[in-house]
């Protein structure tokens, strides 16, 4: 947007701001799609078969096979807390926290590999995840932790 400044016949048009620094691939994020088709969005509520699908699409994110280069297939467990964000940013609490208990239904060893409170400060401090999808998962953590 152009500003105007002045007043009468001595008018200036301002140059348009500067545009943001380039990135480095480094610290290229993909883009966010809060609201992918089933996920719901905007406090959404799922049913059970929806909750199921969802933790199970989550746990899928960042699983990788054996390959020469990672010969165990160690997982990404960032882009997995990244994607569990992303996903319950957009649903209600009860929701939130039924997904954080299926989630360690079907993964009963996610809270000893990545779903942990230091990954998602962690994301957060690196600008992977806004701060609204952190609070996302702190609270559904608080609630399926309060609810049982």
């Amino acid at each position: 947007m152009t500003l105007i400044e002045g007043s009468g016949s001595s008018m200036t048009t301002l140059p348009p701001p500067p545009p943001e620094p380039a990135r480095s691939a480094a610290t290229l994020v993909p883009a966010r799609h809060t609201h992918e088709p089933g996920y719901g969005g905007d406090g959404a509520s799922l049913d059970n078969a929806g909750v199921e699908q969802l933790a199970s699409d989550i746990l899928d994110v960042g699983a990788r096979g054996p390959s020469f280069t990672n010969p165990f297939g160690k997982d990404d467990y960032d882009a997995r807390m990244d994607a569990f964000a992303e996903r319950v940013s957009g649903l209600d609490d009860d929701s939130a926290a039924r997904v954080f208990d299926e989630i360690i239904e079907q993964d009963p060893g996610a809270l000893n590999s990545w779903l942990q409170g230091d990954r998602v400060q962690s994301l957060s401090n690196d600008d992977r995840i806004s701060t609204t999808e952190m609070s996302a998962v702190v609270d559904a953590m608080a609630m399926a932790y309060t609810n049982g």
